[in-house]
């Protein structure tokens, strides 16, 4: 306001001095007087031409600060979108409502994909019209917590999103308190754990199956040592008592005892990944249909058995006695769960592993040949299932089983360099997948493939 009067004043008076200059210049004083007002309007111009000039200087300072302001403004904007919109975690801002709901302001896309809505659709929904009544109050217990407390809550649940997916989600509520002190908002940072839990999981079953191996292994190992020492001396005391038949019939007992102890630990030490392997190049698709005769007539006929190959199998590499003897011990086990009959499928695939399903399954490679049993028996429960591949461990009455089948199973595969998993449900049936690797058909391929 200030500067615009001085222009004003400043203009008048050079105008005031410009007419006095005009008027004198008809007089006899006029030349000097003229002269001197003339001067005096310029300087007066001057002033007024400087004053323009330094509030045009202001006016464009302030311009081009508001211009860097609102710059700024959009950047941030644009990186905060940004974050929101790509950020794999999910996000939620939700409104504290007077009735004691909570609304959703907003969303990222991630969790509007949980909910398979768009975020349009999600945005102004209470909690109890997304979630089911149990979890929607469940978790409106904690935003209440947060709301009242005004303090942040870490917190991890299960809930389950549609379709019928049981997931785990860890959640970090923080309010956002108004300057009177009340909390209008509050914002949600959830992160779905489910897969992190999972490979926990996997890792700790990996160790303790490793911890048994390894005891097993060492147990089996110096166990054979003893019976190669008995099995011995029980040879050389054979000649002694050729001449008393009862005596030979106790060495050679014992002999039988001591064979039999001998495939015991033989399949011990299969479970601890030492036993003697011969890996050769395998035909699986020759392979499957030997098994498929083999198990029609072994499971008889309550038992409906399927087998499928893929075109162009590969290979495997691998012992062909063990692999054999795996699946042999699978359709054995399938047989024991469905005793009033059912159907085993047998799928040989090939299997191309993304480097995720690879290191899940802990693997090196990407090119492997997936051998899928699966079952319509009684299935397994969770207690059951964790302990499937253990040593000795079995659900069969005294005197039906070792415990050892699936035990030689897993041995073998992870000798093998492959990888074995059991998916069971209680009265949903039984499903095994063995992954072997690829071989190539540069290497020779086993006799029994070559012959068969």
């Amino acid at each position: 306001m200030g500067l615009r009067l001085n222009i004003a004043a400043a203009t008048t008076l050079a105008l005031i001095l410009l007419g006095l200059a005009i008027g004198y210049g008809y007089t006899r004083w006029g030349s000097i007087i003229a002269i001197s007002l003339a001067l005096g309007a310029m300087v007066a111009l001057a002033g007024v031409i400087a004053a323009l000039v330094q509030t045009n200087e202001r006016v464009r300072g302030l311009g081009e600060e508001a211009t860097r302001s609102r710059e700024k403004r959009e950047t941030s904007e644009a990186l905060t979108e940004a974050l929101f919109t790509h950020i794999p975690d999910y996000l939620l801002i939700l409104n504290v409502e007077s009735d004691d709901r909570f609304s959703v302001a907003d969303l990222n896309p991630a969790l509007a994909k949980v909910f398979q809505r768009s975020r349009a659709a999600v945005r102004g929904k209470t909690l109890d019209t997304l979630l089911e009544p149990v979890a929607a109050e469940r978790v409106t217990n904690r935003y209440r917590r947060v709301r009242d407390s005004g303090e942040p809550y870490l917190y991890r649940g299960q809930i389950t999103v549609p379709p019928n997916d049981r997931r785990t989600w860890e959640s970090m509520l923080a309010p956002i308190i108004e300057p009177d002190g009340a909390v209008t908002r509050i914002v949600g940072v959830i992160r779905d754990v489910t897969e992190q839990i999972r490979a926990e999981k996997r890792l700790r079953e990996s160790q303790r199956m490793e911890a048994i191996g390894q005891l097993t292994g060492g147990v089996a190992h110096d166990f054979n040592n003893l019976l190669q020492v008995i099995r011995g001396n029980l040879e050389l005391l054979l000649p002694a008592v050729e001449n008393d038949p009862a005596a030979r019939r106790r060495v050679e007992h014992a002999m039988l005892g001591a064979d039999r102890a001998a495939q015991l630990t033989a399949q011990l030490l299969a479970f601890a990944r030492r036993q003697p392997l011969t890996p050769e190049v395998i035909d699986l698709s020759r392979l499957a249909l030997e098994m498929s005769e083999l198990l029609k007539r072994t499971l008889s006929d309550p038992i409906l058995v399927e087998t499928a190959v893929a075109p162009d199998l590969w290979p495997t590499l691998a012992d062909t006695a063990q692999v054999e003897s795996a699946i042999l011990n699978l359709a054995l086990n399938a047989r024991a769960a469905m005793p009033e009959g059912g159907k085993l499928n047998l799928r040989f695939e090939n299997a191309i592993l993304s480097p995720a399903e690879a290191a899940d399954l802990e693997l090196e490679g990407q090119d492997f040949v997936m051998i899928d049993v699966e079952d319509t028996g009684k299935g397994m429960t969770p207690e059951v299932l964790n302990r499937a591949f253990e040593p000795f461990f079995t659900t069969k009455p005294a005197g039906k089983g070792t415990g050892l089948g699936l035990s030689m199973v897993y041995g073998f595969v992870r000798q093998s360099k492959g990888a074995v998993r059991i998916e069971s449900r209680l009265e949903a049936g039984t499903r095994v997948r063995i992954w072997l690797p690829r071989a190539h058909l540069s290497e020779p391929l086993s006799a029994a493939s070559a012959t068969a």
